[in-house]
């Protein structure tokens, strides 16, 4: 978005990927991971 110009009344909206999470992934509940797997947030590859 450099030299990107924006006039009163524009709206910028940006959306980034989440944070890291909290802990180690490999000690939450397994029906959390594969509900994050089936809602598409991580691939099953990631989740093993």
């Amino acid at each position: 978005m450099v030299g990107l110009m924006l006039k009163k009344g524009d709206v910028l909206r940006t959306v980034g990927a989440g944070g890291g999470g909290w802990g180690n992934p490999a000690d939450r509940d397994p029906a959390l991971v594969e509900r994050d797997r089936v809602e598409g947030y991580v691939v099953a590859d990631a989740a093993e």
